[in-house]
């Protein structure tokens, strides 16, 4: 009688086991403080060009991958800015996820760019995420900017990702 209790405790065990690493990564992803969402925005709908750099690209594999994003990114307008927004999308063909961003000035865009209508404010962007909480899949990266309800637009960096599982990497030309 004894042995057939310790079968089923373990049995038990076993099932809860399984179970525990089944459902990690919802589990580890309720602690983090996570800033990916899944996009609703229209991605085929272009208006104002997007002039943007990538100044830092940052990976760090610990138990929970986070990768840190800087650079600065603007569309030209003359007009106010204060509630400016800076999202970065990733974009498969079954899912997009939108990254929201912190913003900051780089006074030194107005000198570089003279002939165009740079905002004098909140042109730098930088953000940190977790991609843990991605489906697996290929990605393309997009920039979203808008400056004002009138001056905003979406445009296309033309690089790509891959994510699966714990992985987060930047497919190089060619590579499949």
């Amino acid at each position: 009688m004894r042995v057939i209790n310790k079968n089923w405790i373990y049995f038990i065990l076993i099932i809860f086991w399984g179970l525990l690493i089944i459902s990690l990564t919802p589990i580890v992803l309720l602690f983090v403080d996570e800033n990916v969402n899944k996009s609703s925005l229209l991605i085929d709908k272009k208006n104002d060009q997007v002039n943007y750099a990538i100044d830092n690209w940052s990976y760090y594999d610990n138990i929970i991958p986070k990768i840190t994003i800087d650079g600065w990114a603007f569309v030209e307008t003359k007009h106010d800015n204060s509630n400016k927004t800076v999202k970065l999308i990733f974009s498969s063909d079954d899912v997009s996820y939108e990254i929201d961003s912190d913003l900051h000035n780089r006074q030194g865009l107005v000198k570089v760019f003279k002939d165009k209508n740079v905002p004098k404010d909140r042109t730098g962007f930088s953000t940190t995420f977790s991609p843990l909480g991605m489906t697996n899949g290929d990605y393309s990266l997009l920039f979203y900017v808008s400056e004002n309800e009138n001056d905003y637009g979406i445009i296309d960096t033309g690089r790509e990702f891959r994510k699966h599982f714990r992985t987060f990497k930047e497919l190089k030309g060619g590579e499949e």
